[in-house]
């Protein structure tokens, strides 16, 4: 009787066994199917090349039977080649061959955006300096002398190139003032430091070739000396024809050399010279060491308008 029981219960024990057994075994293959298919890649297949393209995929006469293929997708290919230039629009319609090359395309536009860029700075230097440069006062706009604006059209300039004025800054803002005259206007240049000289020994029409001779003669000025006044006021009127020329006469300080250096014994001066001739005088005072009562007043005993700068 013990014998048939153990029977019994041995080959309980060997059916549960083999039914643990293969739960187990299904467990693990369910398990690793599943980490499988997590593994794989999520588009294409072991082998496949993955190329990463700049540029909209273009069909070949090999795909153009085949309906079912998946379209490729496209991106602009927008490379940054300049910062003042905008992004290319990329267009490659026409290209219907495998063996484009990229970079050859990306060359051409680089060339054609440095071409553009080249004109437009090119464009930008034909405008002229005079709206291109920049002093320290402001943009160099036409009919502008110091800020000041020119309404007349025959100008004597008449300026102080002592040893403590800027050369530089003055011929700059010369240079602006006489370049943006008309041809049927006139100029003429006085300068004075310890004397006075003339750059012409009359008023000279503001032909263009006048205007260069003006640059070159300029160009051969230095700064010096003293501050003669006198001999800068008496060169302009001894060149001035009358009530339809104006003087611009520009200094930064206080006269000190030449014949007078009072400053109220040259504003009588100036009377005399100015009283058949009504020549009006307008001036420009430069710093803090200008003599702003005598420029005033020289100014306004000559119909003119004192500014200071």
């Amino acid at each position: 009787m013990n014998e048939q029981n153990n029977s019994v219960k041995k080959k309980f024990w060997d059916e549960k066994s083999l039914r643990c057994m293969g739960i187990s075994t299904a467990a693990h293959v369910l398990f690793l199917i599943v980490i499988y298919i997590a593994m794989m890649p999520a588009s294409g297949s072991e082998g496949d090349d993955m190329i990463d393209v700049s540029f909209e995929s273009v069909a070949t006469e090999d795909n153009d039977n085949n309906q079912d293929s998946s379209e490729s997708s496209s991106e602009e290919y927008q490379p940054d080649l300049s910062e003042n230039i905008e992004n290319i629009e990329n267009d490659l319609e026409d290209v219907v061959d495998d063996s484009y090359d990229e970079s050859e395309y990306i060359k051409q536009q680089y060339d054609k955006l440095r071409n553009q860029d080249n004109k437009a700075n090119q464009d930008k230097k034909n405008i002229g300096n005079n709206l291109v440069k920049r002093s320290k006062y402001g943009p160099l706009t036409p009919r502008m002398f110091y800020g000041v604006r020119i309404f007349a059209r025959n100008v004597i300039f008449v300026l102080d190139i002592s040893g403590s004025m800027n050369i530089y800054e003055a011929v700059l803002q010369l240079r602006n003032a006489y370049h943006s005259l008309k041809e049927g206007e006139s100029f003429n240049i006085i300068l004075y430091s310890d004397n006075a000289v003339r750059w012409q020994s009359e008023i000279q029409t503001a032909t263009q070739e006048n205007k260069e001779l003006a640059d070159q003669w300029l160009s051969a000025r230095r700064r010096r000396g003293g501050t003669n006044m006198y001999d800068g006021l008496r060169q302009a009127f001894e060149i001035a024809r009358g009530g339809k020329d104006t003087i611009f006469f520009l200094t930064d300080g206080h006269p000190t050399a030449g014949k007078v250096t009072n400053p109220q014994q040259l504003l009588k001066t100036v009377a005399l010279w100015n009283s058949d001739k009504q020549v009006t005088i307008h001036t420009i005072g430069l710093g803090a060491h200008q003599d702003e009562g005598f420029l005033e007043s020289l100014a306004g005993q000559n119909d003119g308008v004192y500014y200071k700068r």
